[in-house]
């Protein structure tokens, strides 16, 4: 667009004041943006510091006792806690689908390595399929499912998350497993989750995946010999209470700033138009 071009354009203008009270109005509202992102990162930071002194004291302090750990080193724990084998705690396993892209219809959601995070899912960016892929119901995600991920980079492979009906019907593809877990040893897949969200769990993570160029893979074999610290049954469900309290106030300040976020997309329409006007 050329200049002598933009000269020619008229553009519809309040008064200065006018413009003033408009300018500020969406200032404030930024503010507010920001001050809910400010929020939700510093309740991340505060569930990330609870759930890093869990995994290395427990919840209740009690006496530590020193264990022969990964990289030659020892590393303390509560004296009451188990390590396990995931020999131990994996019940069974299964492997996503590879899905037929060549079927025009998309009716399902396919949830891929891209939509898990460590703990969590991001479902902004969904790809779906048709319902007419075939065994397609073996793969449907159900509530409380653990979904583990085999294949990413270096320090994003073992990213894991725990299906919470997020979407009506979805299933998950071959980059991701579903395990279940004994659940005598293991009530709550979450707390698996958390421990290998955690900084010691992520690092045992890295020890099992097996590099090739530009990808880094942790298959089952490497899972069932992978050590897991694991309390009594009613600790994990006291610890696990903790961290959904933590993540329903973070999930809460996201949609409160959704909604700011989308008020102020629809202010600057209305705002700009004069569709809706301010008191000056």
């Amino acid at each position: 667009v050329k200049v002598k071009d933009m000269k020619k354009l008229f553009f519809p203008f309040p008064s200065k004041i006018e413009q003033d009270r408009i300018v500020s109005l969406l200032e404030n509202l930024e503010l507010n943006i920001l001050n809910s992102t400010d929020i939700i990162q510093h309740r991340l930071d505060y569930k990330n510091g609870i759930r890093e002194e869990i995994f290395s004291k427990g919840l209740n302090h009690k006496k530590p006792k020193k264990i022969d750990w990964y990289f030659n080193k020892q590393l303390s724990i509560p004296s009451d806690w188990d390590v396990l084998s995931g020999e131990e705690i994996i019940r069974d396993t299964q492997l996503g689908l590879n899905p037929d892209n060549n079927l025009e219809s998309k009716d399902i959601a396919l949830i891929k390595m891209g939509n898990l995070t460590f703990g969590n899912f991001d479902l902004d960016n969904i790809e779906c399929i048709s319902k007419n892929q075939d065994d397609l119901e073996s793969y449907m995600l159900k509530n409380n499912d653990f979904l583990f991920n085999t294949r990413n980079s270096e320090y994003l492979v073992g990213k894991s998350a725990v299906w919470k009906l997020n979407l009506e019907k979805a299933v998950f593809n071959n980059n991701l497993m579903r395990i279940w877990f004994h659940e005598n040893i293991i009530p709550n897949p979450e707390f698996v989750s958390n421990y290998l969200s955690s900084h010691v769990g992520r690092r045992v993570l890295r020890r099992f995946s097996e590099k090739t160029v530009g990808v880094a893979a942790i298959y089952l074999h490497s899972l069932k010999e992978m050590k897991f610290l694991v309390p009594k049954p009613e600790e994990q469900k006291y610890i696990i209470s903790i961290l959904l309290n933590i993540d329903a106030l973070i999930e809460k300040e996201k949609i409160h700033k959704l909604n700011l976020e989308r008020l102020k997309k629809g202010l600057i329409q209305k705002l700009l138009t004069g569709q809706i006007r301010v008191q000056v």
